[in-house]
C-alpha cells in the first residue's frame, strides 16, 4: 500500500522530475481527484498477474501497476487516451499516468490510475453465473428441455418459448444487448482512429479462409462437448 501512495503522489500533478538515467513524466488530466484521495485513503487490493498489480483507493480510483513494463506506447494507455477524446462512453474517466523517460530508448508506461467504476464485473465471471443460473433454473422447473436437431450451429434448429427465455433472465439479456451495443460503439469509434498502428490489416483470401475454418472447428468442439453434457 505505501508503494501505491508514494505512485500516486507522483501522479498527483504533471510533472517532469529528472533522475539519473532519464526522467518520471506524470500526466494528470484531473489532478484535484487523485490529490483528493491520497489522505486517509483505505488501499485495498483488487488483482495480481503477472504482468500487472491492481489496487482501489475507497472505491473512487483505480490504480495499476505494470510490473513488467517495456518501452513505446502502451496499448492501454494509449487506447484510453483516445477513446476517452472521443467521448466514448464505454471506458473510466483517465485520471493519471506515470512513465519512465529515457532519452535513447524513449519512454515506457509505469502504472496509471482511473476512476473506480462501481459494479464493474469480469466478463467472464458474469457469464459463468449467468450459465450457473440458468441451469438451475431448468433443472428445478417442468419445462421440457429444447431438442436440438443439428449440431450444426449455424442452423436454428429451434426458438426458445418464452418460458425458457425467462429462465435467462432479463437482466442477462439486457447485458448481451448492451454488450452488442457497446461493440458496434468502440467500432465506430476505432474507425476514425487515424494512427499508422491502428489502420485495418490486409484481408486476403487465404486469410479469410483460415479464420472461418479456425471458428468453425472451435464451434463445433464447444457445440459436441454441450451434446455430451446434456446425455
Amino acid at each position: 500500500p505505501e508503494a501505491v501512495r508514494l505512485a500516486l503522489s507522483l501522479m498527483a500533478s504533471p510533472r517532469l522530475r529528472r533522475v539519473r538515467g532519464g526522467a518520471l513524466r506524470s500526466r494528470t488530466p484531473e489532478p484535484g481527484v487523485v490529490k483528493g484521495c491520497l489522505e486517509n485513503s483505505q488501499i485495498k487490493a483488487v488483482h495480481s498477474t503477472a504482468y500487472t498489480a491492481t489496487y482501489s483507493l475507497d472505491q473512487k480510483i483505480y490504480f495499476k501497476f505494470y510490473l513488467r513494463p517495456s518501452y513505446g506506447p502502451h496499448p492501454e494507455v494509449e487506447m484510453m487516451q483516445y477513446l476517452r477524446s472521443v467521448r466514448f462512453p464505454g471506458v473510466p474517466r483517465l485520471l493519471s499516468t506515470l512513465s519512465w523517460e529515457h532519452s535513447q530508448y524513449g519512454s515506457m508506461a509505469l502504472a496509471l490510475a482511473t476512476e473506480y467504476v462501481q459494479g464493474a464485473r469480469d466478463g467472464e465471471v458474469f457469464v459463468l453465473e449467468a450459465l450457473r443460473l440458468f441451469f438451475e433454473e431448468v433443472l428445478v422447473s417442468s419445462l421440457p428441455v429444447p431438442q436440438v436437431e443439428s449440431l450444426n450451429p449455424f442452423v436454428a434448429s429451434y426458438l426458445p418459448t418464452p418460458e425458457q427465455r425467462a429462465m435467462v433472465g432479463r437482466y442477462t439479456m439486457e447485458f448481451f444487448r448492451n454488450l452488442g451495443m457497446r461493440a458496434m460503439e468502440l467500432h465506430c469509434a476505432l474507425e476514425s482512429f487515424h494512427q499508422p498502428g491502428m489502420a485495418p490489416e490486409p484481408l486476403g483470401k487465404n486469410y479469410l479462409r483460415s479464420l472461418y475454418q479456425t471458428m468453425r472447428n472451435r464451434v463445433h468442439r464447444i457445440a459436441r462437448q454441450m451434446a455430451s453434457l446434456s446425455r
